[in-house]
């Protein structure tokens, strides 16, 4: 580590996660390999190269499958990819390694939590992860957002969306820090004219009319 007065602290060298585990989403994965690479750069940015499996035995076949994920880049700009074996696609590798069986067997809600999970892990190709998972279970909206707790603070909200008919649009919102859940729904009266209604810490329903200009 090199500190210099006024300067940006350094470092070269590494540091290795010998074991371990790491929990994400509720499943304990075993680390495999995990390394901080200190290459004469800003001390609190090294580079990252990562791997955490969860192993499972599937007793119908009596084979293992061991799914994973594997991180690079920064620590401030960290990239994840998600990993199989035997070989699966994405949807299959992310539901097994969250619930421990393939996507065709995940109910809508999970199916919701995988899209949720794409798009909060911010893995490698993500966002169409999400979308087809979402478009999968008959989800249109799958997004984290930021929100405003009652206390006031900032949490990250899973938002689920669906249009029900050309006129009526709804959505659903649960917070991802504080379990606070919100309900919407957006109907248009007219071209101009659109009701909008609110269910959850705060009850509310707006008229809204639109100029286009």
């Amino acid at each position: 580590m090199i500190d210099t007065p006024a300067q940006v602290t350094t470092a070269r060298g590494e540091l290795n996660v010998s074991s371990g585990r790491y929990e994400a989403y509720g499943q304990k994965l075993e680390i495999e390999r995990g390394r901080l690479l200190f290459a004469g750069g800003p001390v609190d940015n090294p580079g990252i190269d990562a791997r955490a499996v969860r192993r499972l035995q599937q007793t119908t076949a009596g084979a293992q499958v061991t799914v994973g994920v594997e991180v690079k880049g920064t620590l401030k700009s960290p990239e994840l990819a998600l990993f199989s074996d035997p070989a699966m696609g994405q949807s299959d590798t992310l539901s097994y390694l969250l619930f421990g069986r393939p996507a065709d067997t995940a109910n809508p809600a999970q199916g919701a939590a995988m899209a949720a999970a794409a798009r909060a892990l911010k893995l490698r190709g993500g966002e169409a992860l999400a979308q087809r998972i979402g478009a999968r279970f008959g989800i249109e909206e799958v997004d984290i957002q930021n929100v405003q707790t009652s206390t006031g603070a900032q949490d990250a909200a899973l938002v689920l969306g669906k249009r029900l008919s050309p006129r009526l649009y709804v959505n659903y919102s649960i917070g991802l820090i504080e379990p606070v859940s919100v309900f919407r729904i957006r109907y248009e009266l007219t071209k101009n004219w659109v009701l909008q209604a609110e269910s959850g810490l705060n009850q509310g329903a707006d008229l809204l009319y639109t100029i286009e200009r």
